[in-house]
């Protein structure tokens, strides 16, 4: 594949894997439009994925597929960067949380379709499902944190990069940091857990928005120049 297609590439899947992930998020069963659910109440969870059985598998499935485009635009994004500065590293370093994260998440979306199939008239299918649910709490979690510190440091990293928007860079880094922060404190005190992870959900947004700009001036570039000119807006 060429260095072109490789770019025209990665910059489609940094604007179709966010909207497809984001989109499908929203109309997940337990999530923000179907049966809304708190993230530590199984039974409401459980409930939720086998009542619109179909629909989980659609939206699980969806979402699998949005967040591994995602990550192949970020990699394809990161591949143009040929220099050795500390600004690349460190947004290498964010794309390898970024990765741990994604892949936390692709997995939570396979313990989900498992949840869906629960018989919620069965006490023993239940309780099974009840335990899935918990491991699946468990990821969500340390993905989460790996997620928020990924944009932290991948936003960090491009922030100081000579032709990239600082601004909506900066912006990003401080979305991050309150979703890494909402994270850790989600974690230590039970009692907000919701309430974070809810805040850290809100972030989604505006990092799948930075990552459809990121694509579109990955799009946009109309020649084979250094990475520099990535992100520009006119």
């Amino acid at each position: 594949m060429s260095v072109l297609s490789g770019r025209t590439l990665g910059g489609l899947c940094l604007i179709v894997g966010p909207i497809l992930a984001l989109v499908f998020f929203v109309f997940q069963p337990g999530g923000v439009l179907y049966n809304n659910a708190l993230m530590d109440k199984a039974e409401a969870t459980i409930v939720a994925l086998e009542r619109y059985h179909a629909l989980a598998n659609l939206t699980g499935i969806g979402i699998a597929l949005g967040l591994t485009l995602a990550l192949y635009g970020q990699f394809a994004l990161l591949r143009s960067l040929q220099s050795d500065t500390g600004d690349e590293a460190l947004s290498q370093l964010g794309l390898l949380f970024l990765a741990v994260g994604a892949i936390g998440w692709v997995v939570m979306q396979g313990l989900n379709l498992e949840m869906a199939d629960t018989n919620t008239e069965s006490a023993a299918s239940f309780q099974s499902a009840a335990a899935v649910f918990r491991v699946e709490f468990g990821i969500s979690l340390i993905a989460g944190l790996c997620v928020a510190l990924g944009f932290l440091l991948f936003s960090l990293g491009l922030a100081t990069r000579k032709g990239f928007n600082r601004i909506a860079a900066g912006i990003i880094a401080v979305v991050s940091l309150i979703a890494l922060v909402s994270q850790i404190i989600g974690i230590s005190v039970t009692s907000l857990t919701n309430s974070m992870i809810q805040i850290a959900r809100l972030c989604f947004v505006f990092w799948a928005v930075w990552s459809i700009l990121l694509g579109v001036g990955l799009l946009r570039r109309k020649s084979l120049k250094p990475v520099e000119e990535i992100g520009d807006q006119p």
